[in-house]
């Protein structure tokens, strides 16, 4: 609230107060782009996901928010009104799949989402459940947007034979 200064208090007019006051109010924080940033962030759980492209492992997830039940215990609860949601409205991505392509996760050479080097294991969205720290940040087209960070669920199992070609089928032998 701004104090009424009739007189002035020296070299502090009315005038000279009334322009210190504007340009006070009219700064506001920005992050080194000068964009106005808006960061919140806070915890939810991931609902679900729908992949952004058969083959790549990018996913949209959708999430609700939680809160610790309280400080002594590591369960979560949920929020009265909680900001949520789903793989269409609203989703959330996990910034470590962002370099993800039809090719390429993480640096692996993938076909379909399976390890090119690990026959019979995948890339999998992160499972449903999962608690994550979620990040509300303006995009640069001054959309909110939601994200996070979680690796990704590693699925399969060794192609049947694997065994017999490696040992015979024995374990230990060689």
């Amino acid at each position: 609230m701004k104090p009424i200064i009739s007189k002035g208090w020296g070299a502090l007019t009315p005038a000279t107060w009334k322009e210190l006051y504007g340009a006070v109010q009219s700064v506001q924080p920005t992050d080194r782009t000068g964009e106005i940033p808006i960061i919140d962030r806070f915890v939810a759980t991931i609902d679900g996901s729908t992949i952004f492209t058969a083959g790549t492992a990018k996913w949209k997830y959708a999430w609700t928010e939680k809160k610790r039940a309280d400080a002594t215990t590591s369960s979560l609860s949920s929020t009265t009104n909680p900001r949520q949601g789903t793989s269409s409205t609203g989703f959330a991505v996990n910034l470590l799949e962002l370099g993800n392509t039809s090719t390429t996760a993480y640096g692996f050479a993938v076909t379909s989402l399976e390890l090119d080097d690990a026959d019979g294991f995948y890339i999998g969205a992160v499972p449903t459940g999962t608690p994550v720290e979620m990040i509300m940040r303006r995009a640069t087209d001054g959309a909110i947007s939601y994200e996070f960070v979680a690796p990704n669920r590693i699925f399969g199992s060794c192609p049947s034979g694997l065994v017999q070609e490696l040992d015979g089928g024995e374990y230990g032998v060689s």
